[in-house]
C-alpha cells in the first residue's frame, strides 16, 4: 500500500510494498483544483528508506514525513 500526503496544493504519493517488498518510487502531483485543466504527475527521487507497508504520511509546514 502506498502512502500519501500534501504540501500546499501539491500531492505526494509513494513507497508502498509489492509482494516481495520492492517499492521505493515517489511521485508529485501538481494541479489546478479550480479548473482541473492542469494536472501533472512527475517522478521524484526514490524513497531512500526500505519499502513500507501500512505507513502513515503527513506534512508539517513545507516538509513531508513518512512513518511506522
Amino acid at each position: 500500500m502506498a502512502v500519501g500526503f500534501s504540501i500546499g496544493k501539491n500531492g505526494y504519493i509513494g513507497t508502498g510494498m509489492d509482494s516481495i517488498g520492492n517499492k521505493h518510487d515517489f511521485w508529485e502531483w501538481v494541479g489546478d483544483t479550480t479548473s482541473f485543466s492542469y494536472n501533472t504527475w512527475s517522478q521524484k527521487p526514490d524513497f531512500d528508506g526500505t519499502a513500507r507497508m501500512c505507513a502513515v504520511g503527513f506534512s508539517i509546514g513545507n516538509n513531508g514525513y513518512i512513518g511506522t
